[in-house]
Order: C-alpha cells, then structure tokens, then sequence
C-alpha cells in the first residue's frame, strides 16, 4: 500500500500501487472534495513510499477507479508521458487558472511581457506544487519556466497591440 495526501486539506489514504497507472489516478478527497491525480514517485530510491499529488479542477467527476485485473485499453494507446512533458502541462493549467480568474492583468501582462513579475504570487505556488509532484527532476524550475515563456509568446502573438 502507498499513501496519498490531499494537498488541500491534509487527508490522508491508502492506495494500492497498482491502480496507478503511468498517467495517473483520478481521486476525489471524501473529507473536501478535492479532486487530484495521484502519481507514483518520480524517484524509484524515494525512501517514503508516499504519492503525490497535483488538484485538478473540479468540473470533472471522478471515475470509478477500475480494479487490478481490469485491462484499460485507452492508457495503453497513449504515449507514455515524461516528466518534462508533464511540467509543460503543469504550466499550462497555470497559464489557464492564472487567466480565468485574472483575464484583464493576463492580456496586457502578456502584452508588456510582464506575465511572472506580475503573477509572481501565483507562479511561486505552482513552484511549490511543481517540486512536490516532481521532486527527482533537477531543472523542474527551468522546465516550467521554459512552458511558461513559450506559452506567453504565443499568446502574444494573438494579442493585439496597444
């Protein structure tokens, strides 16, 4: 068994290891209703055998999670993912969590390429989530900060001037 927290309110569970596949698991916290994707550690040598985890939004319900035995056809057609890829899509979600709630400072933030200095609160929190989740990757930082500048500038390129 492995044990997975939630990153909202601290609840922990138990998880059988082998219904987390390569893509992750899909839970739902009981006690806030949280929902995150649990992964298996990065690091094979992690001396504790606790799961991370990232929150997802929560307009998706939660599957049912399948049992051991069960195949899952859809996860084997996918290609694998890598730590790398998964930071881009970390920043991703960041880039559209930071913009629906913040959509006038997003455009002209971008605009004046400005985007970190002026969403350095929020950045500094996804930072902290990113070396949770990835704690064996060594430049997670530069990974994430890589997506970001490359999602800025194509955004700017959308975005009109003036």
């Amino acid at each position: 068994m492995m044990i997975f927290e939630c990153t909202s309110c601290h609840t922990r569970y138990r998880l059988a290891p082998e219904r987390v596949s390569a893509t992750g698991l899909l839970v739902r916290c009981t006690q806030c209703g949280q929902h995150h994707r649990a992964f298996l550690p990065v690091a094979a040598t992690a001396p504790s055998p606790a799961l991370v985890s990232a929150p997802q939004p929560a307009a998706a319900p939660a599957a049912p999670a399948p049992s051991p035995a069960s195949s899952r056809p859809a996860a084997a057609s996918r290609p694998p993912t890598t730590p790398a890829g998964e930071i881009q899509r970390l920043a991703r979600v960041v880039f559209s969590d930071i913009e629906l709630y913040n959509a006038d400072r997003m455009e002209r933030a971008v605009r004046d390429g400005q985007f970190q200095q002026e969403f350095v609160a929020e950045i500094q929190e996804a930072r902290k989530m990113l070396r949770n989740r990835f704690p064996g990757v060594a430049d997670a930082d530069g990974i994430f900060d890589a997506a970001l500048d490359q999602i800025c500038e194509q955004r700017r390129a959308r975005v009109p001037a003036g």
